[in-house]
């Protein structure tokens, strides 16, 4: 069963709300989506070179399962590996799993 479209736009709409208007020109929260999961990634302009290719940093990747129709949220290590984030555990609602995301300040999860 693929992601359900709903949660990716809920997803996607908690992304851009996530960084306050007057700062999106300097950094932003982005959403890379495959099959299973959606990774939230960090994009930061560059800071001395206008022209320069702006910087991308996977943080953390809510995963899918769709037999189950659970969300789980997986941290990133320094290797970029992700791995489960236990204190977590999977749930049904993507509502559950953002309210969740917005709760925390794990450095685990945001660096």
């Amino acid at each position: 069963m693929p992601i359900p479209p709903d949660d990716l736009l809920t997803i996607g709409a908690w992304a851009r709300d996530r960084v306050p208007p007057a700062h999106r020109a300097e950094w932003r929260i982005e959403c890379e989506i495959e099959s299973r999961h959606v990774t939230l990634v960090e994009v930061r302009s560059p800071s001395n070179d206008p022209g320069g290719a702006w910087t991308r940093s996977p943080l953390v990747r809510l995963r899918y399962t769709g037999t189950t129709a659970l969300w789980s949220i997986y941290w990133r290590d320094d290797r970029g590996a992700f791995h489960r984030y236990a204190p977590f555990p999977p749930t049904a609602s993507i509502g559950a799993v953002l309210e969740r995301l917005d709760a925390l300040d794990d450095p685990l999860l945001w660096g």
